[in-house]
C-alpha cells in the first residue's frame, strides 16, 4: 500500500512538471515524460549515494557540516519556506488585501472578532518575524537579536 501511495504521488508530481515543460516547449508528452523521468532518476541517484560514493562535506552557514541530502533539506526548510511564507504574507496582506480572507471567513454570518489583530499580524508582524528567521537561518547575525548558543546548557 505504501509503495502504491508513493508511486501515485510521484506520478502526480511529475505530471505538473511535465505539463509546465509542455506549455513552454514544443515537445511530445511521451518524450518529455521520459526525459523528465531519466533526469529524476539521475538526480535521485546522486542524492541516494550522497553518504558513500558522492561523499563530500559542505560547511553550512549555521556551522554544520552537510552532505547532499542535508544541503537540500537546509535550502528547503531554512531558505525556501521562509521566502514562500513572506511572499504569501505580501500577497494576502498587500496585494489581495486581508479583506478577501475576512470576507471569506464571514461569508455565512460568522463573527471575526480579531479582525484588526489579524490585519496587523499578516501585514507587519509575521513578515518581519519571518524575515528575522530567514536572516538567522542563513547565518546572518543581527546585533539586536544576538547569537544563540549552539547547545543550550543542561540543568
Amino acid at each position: 500500500m505504501v509503495l502504491l501511495a508513493a508511486l501515485t504521488s510521484s506520478v502526480g508530481m511529475m505530471k505538473g512538471f511535465v505539463s509546465g515543460i509542455l506549455e513552454k516547449y514544443p515537445v511530445s508528452r511521451r518524450r518529455c515524460s521520459w526525459l523528465s523521468f531519466l533526469a529524476l532518476i539521475g538526480f535521485a541517484t546522486v542524492v541516494c549515494l550522497g553518504y558513500n560514493v558522492f561523499n563530500f562535506e559542505i560547511n553550512m552557514p549555521n556551522g554544520v557540516k552537510a552532505q547532499v541530502l542535508d544541503l537540500m533539506d537546509y535550502v528547503s526548510n531554512n531558505v525556501m519556506m521562509p521566502l514562500v511564507e513572506i511572499g504569501t504574507c505580501i500577497l494576502i496582506g498587500w496585494i489581495a488585501t486581508p479583506d478577501t480572507v475576512v470576507n471569506e471567513l464571514t461569508l455565512n454570518g460568522e463573527k471575526f472578532i480579531r479582525r484588526k489583530l489579524y490585519i496587523i499580524m499578516i501585514k507587519y508582524v509575521v513578515p518581519f518575524l519571518l524575515f528575522v528567521l530567514l536572516l538567522k537561518s542563513t547565518g546572518i547575525m543581527l546585533p539586536y537579536f544576538g547569537n544563540l548558543p549552539k547547545e543550550f546548557p543542561r540543568a
